[in-house]
């Protein structure tokens, strides 16, 4: 797997993707964004999509869906004046 930089369009991008969910690796997450490229790379490869540098990992959608809405939540609590 190549090396891999900040997700393209930064922080904020209305394009970007933060989380994910399969049957079989249930839900990831990370907060400043997947980098979409490594996803079919670790698929492909037979690896977990939970190996994705910096992804947090929840066993079910649901369980990562709460977490991660409380995560952002916070995030927007502290960005505001």
């Amino acid at each position: 797997m190549a090396e891999l930089g900040e997700p393209p369009g930064g922080h904020g991008d209305p394009s970007e993707i933060v989380s994910m969910a399969t049957r079989r690796d249930g839900f990831i997450y990370r907060s400043d964004g997947l980098h979409v490229a490594t996803l079919p790379e670790l698929a492909e490869a037979g690896r977990s999509l939970a190996e994705h540098p910096g992804a947090r990992r929840w066993v079910t959608a649901l369980e990562g869906l709460a977490n991660s809405a409380r995560e952002a939540a916070s995030k927007s609590e502290a960005l505001e004046p």
